[in-house]
C-alpha cells in the first residue's frame, strides 16, 4: 500500500518501483519508510529540476544603481545537488543502479525451489523409475 504522505510523483514512483524491488527480492516491510523517503525525495529532486530549467542556474545580482554587480547561484542548484546525492545512496541501499546490484546480496526464498534443482529432481526420479 501506497503510504499515505507521498505526493502525487512520489506515489507514482512508488507503484513504479515496488513490484520490481518485491520480484527481485530487496523489498520487506522493514523497508517501507526508507522506499517512501527515496520516492519522496525523488519527487522533490524533479520539482528543483524544473524550476532551474525554467528559470536557470544563475541569476543576476544588481547594485543600488539597478545594474548588474555579479552574477550568483541559485540556491536550488545547491539543493539539487544534495538531493542528488541522497537518491544515489538510497539507490544504492535498494539496488538501483548496475552497480549496486553487482553488491546486492539476497538470500534465496526457502520455499521456491529454482527450475534447475526442479530439473535434476525429475531427472533423478526417472532413473529410479527406469
Amino acid at each position: 500500500m501506497i503510504p499515505q504522505h507521498l505526493g502525487e510523483v512520489a506515489a507514482a514512483r512508488w507503484a513504479e518501483l515496488l513490484p520490481m524491488l518485491q520480484a527481485t527480492r530487496v523489498m520487506t516491510r522493514a523497508d517501507v519508510e526508507a522506499l517512501a523517503r527515496y520516492c519522496d525525495t525523488w519527487e522533490w529532486w524533479l520539482a528543483v529540476r524544473a524550476k532551474l530549467k525554467a528559470e536557470g542556474d544563475t541569476y543576476p545580482i544588481l547594485n543600488d544603481g539597478g545594474e548588474v554587480k555579479y552574477i550568483a547561484q541559485r540556491p536550488e542548484v545547491s539543493i539539487a545537488h544534495k538531493l542528488a546525492q541522497q537518491l544515489r545512496q538510497l539507490e544504492a541501499d535498494f539496488g538501483l543502479s548496475p552497480a549496486a546490484r553487482v553488491s546486492l546480496k539476497v538470500e534465496p526464498d526457502a520455499k521456491q525451489e529454482s527450475t534447475i534443482e526442479k530439473f535434476l529432481k525429475l531427472k533423478a526420479a526417472s532413473k529410479k523409475a527406469n
